[in-house]
């Protein structure tokens, strides 16, 4: 299938052009065993469990996401002194270093997707205006940008922190489409969050592409216009 030239593009940030969902196993088996002489190595199987558990937990309540996605370092520290507690670990201290160099070891392990950046500079090469539309504080998503030197790629840059509202509020894609002077019939949106890059801007007329890297179920009822692996995968495409 090709695809008619778009428009316009809106891109997400997280998951679609850097790994970040993809790398948090990977970090906290990395800095718990990194506190196993403080926690103790029969408990640390148990810890990761429960930071699992309350994770999933902590962040299936939309509302709940919304706020503290602007605070995550203060998030992580909650979840931990939880897990803590499930286990019976009474060491708040403990539990908020433990919070906090994850945060730090998080950062650090985010990379590029492979082909991402190179799809961006080939969307550019192309003279197709691309948006930038992610959810999260201005500061956290600012330092993403510059470390790897993405800003200039895009013509205009939406972050939730700085908006004041984020996806899937219909006010951040209507802004996106402003800015590029774009028609939503006209304009793709690609990211990996169904809800927010899939069904929430389909409701306006962009067409959704799914960017399932992490290979996730599809739920029945949501039918993007395009599924593919990886944000390179869009090029075969147009």
């Amino acid at each position: 299938m090709k695809i008619e030239r778009p428009q316009a593009m809106l891109l997400d940030l997280d998951d679609t052009i850097l790994a970040f969902e993809i790398v948090q196993a990977e970090c906290w088996a990395k800095v718990l065993k990194e506190y196993s002489g403080g926690i103790g190595e029969g408990n640390l199987p148990r810890l990761e469990e429960q930071i699992r558990i309350g994770s999933k937990s902590f962040w299936s309540d939309s509302e709940r996401h919304r706020v503290w996605r602007q605070k995550l370092d203060e998030a992580r520290r909650l979840i931990v002194e939880e897990a803590f507690s499930n286990l019976g670990l009474n060491n708040r201290v403990l539990a908020q270093s433990i919070a906090d160099r994850y945060s730090v070891v998080r950062d650090e392990a985010i990379y590029p997707l492979p082909g991402a950046i190179e799809t961006l500079l080939k969307l550019r090469k192309m003279k197709i205006p691309l948006a930038l539309v992610t959810n999260g504080s201005a500061a956290y998503q600012r330092r993403k940008i510059e470390r790897f030197g993405i800003g200039q790629l895009f013509d205009e840059i939406l972050i939730e922190g700085e908006q004041g509202f984020g996806k899937p509020d219909e006010r951040i894609y209507r802004k996106a489409l402003d800015s590029l002077g774009a028609e939503p019939a006209g304009t793709l949106m690609a990211g990996d969050n169904l809800l927010w890059d899939v069904i929430a801007p389909q409701k306006l007329g962009i067409r959704g592409i799914w960017v399932n890297s992490m290979n996730k179920k599809v739920m029945p009822s949501v039918e993007p216009f395009l599924t593919v692996g990886s944000l390179s995968d869009v090029m075969s495409f147009l």
